[in-house]
């Protein structure tokens, strides 16, 4: 069982399988709705005003940027309030607000395991998808470098690609969809590891089609990572481990389009 589960008896109302299905969908269509948004109106305030010359990829960025914080307080509030609603005291409602959404310490011994766990899954997931991009010669996935460009400040890129990326992420993914995964999978079965299994790979299909930019080859890249940010979050029964091994990953990704 997670460090994270919640006692029966002091634990929020679960959501019906298709409320939680439903609003991981929901949570979904917001990501996208708020990032095109924020872009559209970026877009049309640098349009008049004397900072047009802002390149595409600078507005995108600002809005990745943009997206993650509002998604960040959205979900926050969201399910502070939920679960203040049904507690005694506002003590209460604040451990349990930690405990649902995995805001929790975590052990240092631990996270180092994970992360050389982490590392390896990277590595290999890495090395097959080069064989597997040499031998079948897939269309190249958009490259992150792109998203960069020359006139986008690399303060602006570090932030979204080390810091927002992997906070909205991760509290999204393996903090708000892992319980609704759990309510979900729950009405099934009450074996906790095949919960835990089921509640990974939903949780890891959303994140690698939350990066649709890739191809088929990358994607499956996307899954075992977001997998190894899974195995940290269990050990853990944390969010903060996955998310810095996120932005760890993150990190080196960006050292590498740097170098190149």
């Amino acid at each position: 069982m997670s460090h994270s589960a919640i006692p029966s008896s002091q634990a929020p109302p679960k959501y019906p399988p298709s409320i939680a299905a439903a609003l991981i969908a929901m949570v979904v269509a917001t990501m996208f709705a708020l990032q095109n948004g924020w872009l559209l109106l970026l877009q049309t305030l640098a349009d008049f005003t004397p900072y047009h010359a802002i390149s595409d990829n600078t507005l995108l960025v600002m809005s990745v940027v943009l997206t993650a914080v509002c998604l960040v307080w959205l979900i926050v509030f969201w399910q502070y309030f939920r679960i203040r609603k049904d507690s005694v005291s506002t003590a209460q409602a604040r451990k349990l607000w930690q405990s649902y959404l995995a805001l929790l310490p975590m052990d240092g011994r631990v996270f180092w395991r994970c992360l050389w766990v982490f590392l390896l899954i990277v590595f290999i997931a890495s090395l097959l998808a080069n064989l597997a991009t040499t031998a079948l010669s897939p269309t190249p996935s958009a490259d992150a470098a792109q998203m960069m460009g020359h006139d986008t400040p690399m303060w602006l890129f570090a932030l979204m690609v080390m810091v927002c990326a992997p906070i909205y992420e991760e509290l999204i993914c393996r903090g708000l969809f892992w319980r609704l995964g759990e309510d979900i999978f729950s009405h099934f079965t009450d074996n906790t590891n095949h919960i835990t299994i089921l509640t990974s790979l939903i949780s890891s299909g959303v994140f690698s089609l939350l990066h649709f930019q890739y191809n088929l080859i990358d994607t499956g890249v996307m899954f075992a990572v977001a997998l190894g940010l899974c195995y940290a979050r269990v050990r853990t029964g944390s969010v903060f481990a996955p998310m810095l091994l996120h932005s760890i990953n993150n990190s080196l990704v960006l050292l590498l389009l740097i170098l190149d």
